[in-house]
């Protein structure tokens, strides 16, 4: 109860599974990334005395006590470097800065690492989130703390504390509430487009929408081709101005276009985004294309910021920013906050790629698996007829031979014959073995209610019949129902109560059980048994425990068991001793 109510306290209404995704990805970055954290660790613990290697000793402690529950070491850590920072006279942005750096250095190690998740990774950021904001508050908190009570103790000689106290807070207060807002937005916007994965279209005007209200003005998304010569057809353009935003979408081309050689081609071949503060209207008015002269000519462009959109360490498109005459220009802090969006929605257009071949590419696998099991039945039935063809001339000629010249041969010539007879019997049954195990996997799998100890009931009726000399005591437990194929039920206990038969015929008193423990079914007797080392093969084809002389069987029964039981989600397992019989415990796969 302590460590959930510790846990809720810093990430309200997230699932466990994110929260360990996020403890996940800041483990393994500080591992894999030693230079990196040890940097963040500097920054951070400038003022503390500690070494380094020190310092990171101390991060990666505070990082699992939390994710154990504990947060006070990593409470009471923040708190501290609140006040040293007070106490140092450093300003609360160099804190800010080192917050910054590390998310910037996580967010990309987080991408990396779920970005095939698009779900995961957007709850994964939601706790980041989260984890961003509280840490700043504590910080925020100590240090203002501090700085009060220094504020305080020195306020009759230093009458401008006030002043510089009060403008701490508020950059403070104003770098925290920026944090936050922001961490927010990134997290929404990749909640939306994660949303509209399934229509690629409807993510392009998506993206090009929110880049266009989050960092203004007009905004234009283009993928490019395979060999990043072309932009594909579907680029989407958004601007504030409804009357701009329509006319701008009306100049998009239907069809392929070059990629030219101005700025969308420098990003696109360097993978760096392209920020130019400061351009000249005319001038970019004068190298677009005259369908455009009289958009830009409306808009007015002062400031130009171009982004690559990526996917799996590729650039897959272009975004192209400009503002107006009516806004400032872009700077540094606005290409770092678009990047972020663009990165996301990189990912998100890639997902979407992904989503619009997958049927296509699931039906192509099923017909490719179709065509080969068809293949494997044509090919287990031909070679049936091939193999039993000269098994018929062998036991036939060989009957004949016995009918026909028994009396001219001797009593051994005469064996010989009947032991390849009884070759060729053994032969036919192991192709009825055989056949019968490609069968049941390429059956349909259909899941019905289905009255186990029935079946069980009637497949010792049946080795009744056949074997009426036998005195077998058997048990069966009433009403044992499973979610599962009634003809793969049936084969499943025929060869189960079938070995049980079979190997407690030398048995003076012949007992088998059909039962249930727990969430398993069993099937026991008291017969022959044989040696646990050779466990593992009990379930391949052709693997035998006893001579042929004394049991005979091709080994392929429990290994059609197994099959069936392994199409169902289930498991089967085997206690024995030789002399002391055999307990076979099975599921299969039962769901609700």
């Amino acid at each position: 109860m302590v460590v959930g109510s510790v846990r809720e306290a810093w990430f309200t209404s997230r699932s466990a599974a994110a929260i360990g995704d996020f403890f996940d990805t800041c483990e393994q970055h500080f591992e894999a990334n030693e230079a990196s954290a040890r940097t963040l660790e500097r920054m951070a613990g400038a003022t503390s005395g500690l070494s380094v290697e020190q310092q990171g000793r101390d991060a990666r402690d505070r990082l699992r006590a939390a994710r154990g529950g504990d947060w006070s070491p990593f409470e009471d850590h923040l708190r501290a470097l609140g006040a040293r920072f007070a106490r140092s006279g450093l300003e609360f942005a160099a804190w800010y800065s080192v917050a910054n750096s590390f998310f910037d250095a996580i967010v990309p190690w987080m991408t990396e690492r779920l970005g095939g998740e698009p779900r995961r990774l957007t709850d994964a950021l939601l706790v980041l989130g989260e984890y961003m904001e509280r840490s700043m508050a504590l910080i925020a908190t100590a240090y203002l703390a501090s700085k009060d009570a220094l504020r305080a103790e020195a306020e009759a000689r230093h009458l401008t504390e006030r002043s510089q106290l009060e403008r701490v807070r508020a950059e403070a207060h104003e770098a925290l509430a920026q944090s936050v807002a922001r961490l927010e937005i990134l997290s929404r916007t990749a909640h939306e487009f994660a949303e509209v994965t399934g229509d690629q279209g409807a993510l392009l005007a998506l993206v090009a929408e929110r880049l266009s209200d989050h960092i203004g003005e007009g905004c234009t998304v283009r993928l490019l081709s395979e060999d990043g010569e072309w932009t594909e057809p579907g680029a989407q353009f958004h601007h504030q101005d409804r009357e701009t935003c329509e006319a701008g979408r009306a100049l998009l081309s239907p069809q392929r276009q070059p990629l030219g050689d101005g700025i969308a081609r420098q990003v696109a071949s360097t993978g760096v985004p392209v920020l130019l503060a400061q351009v000249d209207p005319a001038a970019v008015i004068a190298q677009a294309p005259p369908a455009f002269h009289p958009m830009l000519t409306r808009i007015v462009p002062t400031s130009v910021l171009a982004l690559p959109l990526k996917a799996r360490g590729r650039t897959i498109g272009v975004v192209s920013l400009l503002r107006g005459r009516s806004t400032s220009a872009y700077t540094v802090d606005d290409q770092r906050f678009a990047m972020d969006l663009a990165d996301r929605a990189g990912l998100a257009i890639d997902n979407a790629r992904l989503i619009a071949t997958l049927e296509q590419r699931v039906a192509e696998r099923t017909a490719s698996l179709e065509a080969a099991n068809r293949e494997l039945d044509a090919f287990s039935y031909s070679v049936s007829h091939d193999l039993r063809a000269p098994l018929r001339a062998i036991d036939g000629f060989s009957g004949a031979l016995l009918a026909d010249y028994g009396t001219q041969l001797d009593s051994q010539a005469q064996q010989y014959l009947d032991r390849i007879r009884d070759s060729t019997k053994r032969m036919s049954t192991l192709i009825d073995d055989l056949l019968n195990l490609a069968r049941v996997t390429g059956l349909p799998l259909e899941r019905v209610r289905v009255d186990l100890s029935a079946i069980a009931t009637e497949v010792i009726a049946e080795l009744r019949r056949l074997d009426p000399a036998r005195r077998v005591e058997t048990h069966v437990v009433p009403e044992l129902t499973v979610l599962a194929d009634p003809r793969l039920v049936r084969i499943v206990l025929e060869n189960l109560l079938g070995n049980a038969w079979k190997f407690t015929a030398k048995r003076d008193h012949t007992e088998i059980w059909v039962g249930r423990e727990g969430s398993s079914l069993f099937v026991r007797d008291n017969g022959a048994g044989f040696d646990l080392r050779y466990a593992d093969k009990v379930f391949r084809p052709f693997q035998r425990f006893h001579r042929s002389d004394e049991f005979e069987g091709t080994g392929i029964g429990l290994a059609t068991v197994h099959r069936i039981i392994e199409r169902h989600g289930g498991t089967i397992t085997v206690e024995t001793e030789p002399g002391r019989g055999a307990l076979f415990r099975f599921s299969f796969g039962e769901r609700a």
